[in-house]
């Protein structure tokens, strides 16, 4: 049986939940399961302009959108992912929390949610250098 001692000095074995730490570990990886996680939280504060303006993140879902973000090479600080949703192959070089389905659902703004999410950094607006601007307007 395969076990991992987290940060907090416990000691937990794969499959099993510590209803403490309203986390289970599960095959690789740490499952978020409790609503009131302080991170399931910070997510949701994602849904504000208040909260993504004070991180400099924003949180975006789907599939086709979290492989658009990578593919366009935006800085993505972590994957969201519920259980038994497949993890991207491209995922090894960023953090991927695992949630079960509730914690999905109630951090996720679709009706229908796919599974998936992303918390991105927002990208720095560039410097115009230069004595003249053309802004163009329709």
């Amino acid at each position: 049986m395969t076990s991992c001692h987290l940060a907090t000095g416990h000691l937990l074995s794969a499959g099993v939940f510590n209803p403490l730490l309203n986390i289970s570990l599960i095959g690789w990886g740490i499952m978020i399961t409790s609503l009131q996680n302080k991170q399931v939280k910070d997510w949701v504060k994602l849904h504000t302009r208040k909260g993504r303006m004070k991180t400099g993140t924003f949180l975006i879902e789907g599939h086709h959108l979290v492989e658009e973000a990578h593919n366009s090479e935006w800085d993505i600080k972590e994957l969201i992912v519920q259980q038994d949703i497949q993890v991207p192959s491209w995922a090894e070089s960023v953090t991927v929390n695992i949630v079960n389905e509730a914690v999905f659902k109630h951090i996720a703004q679709t009706t229908t949610p796919q599974g998936i999410a992303a918390v991105v950094y927002m990208a720095q607006p560039k410097k115009i250098t230069g004595n003249e601007v053309l802004l163009i307007d329709q």
